[in-house]
């Protein structure tokens, strides 16, 4: 073989190198940008559901399915797969109505407005993240998967619900019940007599939550006792 073949071989071959250095580097810039947008509709529907167990389960539900998961509660469900959609019109259409209710609420329900300009406490940012928890995309985008991004960040709002219902003991222990109770009784025993709790309060006790209806104020002995009393005589130190 002469030297200008060589040349001409050598020449094809950096050729289809360099070629094929700049396709795999066009392809793993598309990956990483794909990865990107995965995990930042992934964080900000976990962030949302955060953002949802701190301001909106009141009315909507732990689970985000309001009525029908409690029929008690005024809220509409917004765990559904209606507003899960793939189809962009669809998206930026749902997207609209679902971003001006929490913004600026609903007149003539109890649904208030949640924008710090409407005088609510959320940022414009923190109620694009409760819409990518509903809806499973961030922004007019449609994410790879709307139904498994909105259900990641439904899972982040039970969660979080749960941790803010626990209370927990000054020994850092979880507050629990002190004894058995039976489908009569109306008093609840706990384990720790200096939890402060305050009525309407969401109380997860095991594996059940409850609402505190009332709030005994905080209590002292009123004399000193010995090891013979039965009875502890209290007065109110409210």
């Amino acid at each position: 073989m002469n030297t200008s073949k060589q040349v001409n071989i050598m020449v094809g071959l950096m050729f289809l190198l360099v070629l094929s250095f700049g396709i795999y580097f066009v392809w793993d810039q598309n990956v990483r940008a794909e990865d990107a947008r995965r995990r930042q509709v992934e964080e900000n529907a976990i962030r949302g559901g955060k953002i949802y167990a701190l301001n909106c389960r009141v009315c909507h539900g732990n689970q985000g399915r309001g009525s029908l998961e409690n029929p008690n509660l005024p809220g509409v469900p917004l765990n559904v797969g209606a507003y899960r959609v793939t189809d962009p019109s669809q998206l930026r259409a749902v997207h609209q109505r679902l971003y001006d209710t929490i913004r600026c609420g609903r007149v003539g329900t109890l649904m208030p407005p949640w924008s710090i300009e409407q005088g609510g406490t959320l940022n414009d940012t923190q109620i694009k993240q409760i819409l990518a928890l509903i809806t499973g995309s961030w922004g007019d985008e449609v994410s790879y998967n709307p139904e498994e991004v909105s259900q990641m960040g439904w899972e982040a709002a039970i969660e979080a619900a749960h941790d803010f219902d626990t209370i927990r003991t000054r020994e850092g222990d979880v507050l629990r019940l002190a004894a058995d109770i039976s489908a009569t009784d109306t008093v609840l025993v706990v384990n720790d007599a200096y939890v402060g709790l305050s009525a309407d309060q969401l109380l997860r006790i095991e594996d059940e939550v409850v609402r505190v209806v009332r709030a005994p104020a905080a209590s002292s002995l009123r004399r000193a006792i010995s090891p013979a009393d039965t009875v502890l005589p209290l007065e109110s130190v409210a």
